[in-house]
């Protein structure tokens, strides 16, 4: 489980270094989440 979670993120981390456009929208989909939830 911890390990799955370890490559993901290192391939969010790797994915958002390649593509920087991708990654701000990705942070701007969970921003706009966590405003919708707030206790998330």
């Amino acid at each position: 489980m911890f390990e799955r979670l370890a490559i993901l993120v290192l391939g969010m981390g790797i994915g958002a270094w390649c593509t920087p456009p991708a990654s701000e929208i990705v942070v701007r989909l969970i921003m706009g989440r966590a405003a919708l939830h707030p206790d998330r």
